[in-house]
């Protein structure tokens, strides 16, 4: 057999993969055949153990930034209404991911609310209806968009949204806005 000459030696390893690998793994692939699909069953199983930790983790950092949520509403809530009013009222989202109080949105007041004894808290005042609020299509909007628009009111429109919003929907979100504005 022939030397190769030592600059031959890129061509050859070129070679050894394109060719020579192939005829190899084509004769050899009864005995080679079940170790590689052994070590390929191995790596698969590996990969979903990685996933699977992966999404177990990343479960565990939601459950932890949703509590940090809930709690950090709590606290506001706790400090601009009282935590009776809170824990009578079922917290849902809507379908534009704004926060709703269950019995508000169903035009129920919750139980034992000062939406039930005239006279008391927002309902001293008589709630305006949509058609007067300074905020054309009131009821459409989502709460987002709904507080951009508080800026342009004038201080007796701001009023009349406080009070109709706190006798309907309730939601949070655009009574802290507004009570930021009057105060």
């Amino acid at each position: 057999m022939a030397e190769r000459p030592t600059n031959a030696a890129p061509v050859d390893r070129l070679l050894d993969l394109l060719v020579y690998a192939p005829i190899g793994l084509t004769l050899d692939v009864a005995t080679v055949g079940p170790d590689l699909a052994r070590r390929g069953r191995q790596h698969a199983a590996a990969a979903r153990q990685i996933g699977e930790f992966a999404v177990r983790a990343g479960m565990r950092r939601l459950d932890v930034a949703i509590a940090n949520f809930v709690a950090s509403g709590d606290r506001a809530g706790q400090a601009s209404g009282s935590a009776a009013e809170a824990a009578n009222t079922d917290v849902t989202v809507d379908s534009v991911g704004e926060e709703t109080e269950g019995a508000a949105v169903e035009g129920r007041s919750p139980e034992g609310s000062a939406l039930e004894e005239p006279g008391v808290g927002d309902t001293a005042e008589p709630v305006p209806s949509v058609e007067t609020l300074a905020i054309s299509d009131y009821d459409l909007l989502a709460a987002s968009q709904v507080v951009k628009r508080l800026d342009a009111l004038t201080p007796e429109e701001l009023e009349a949204v406080r009070r109709y919003e706190a006798a309907t929907r309730d939601r949070r979100t655009i009574l802290h806005k507004i009570a930021r504005l009057q105060g």
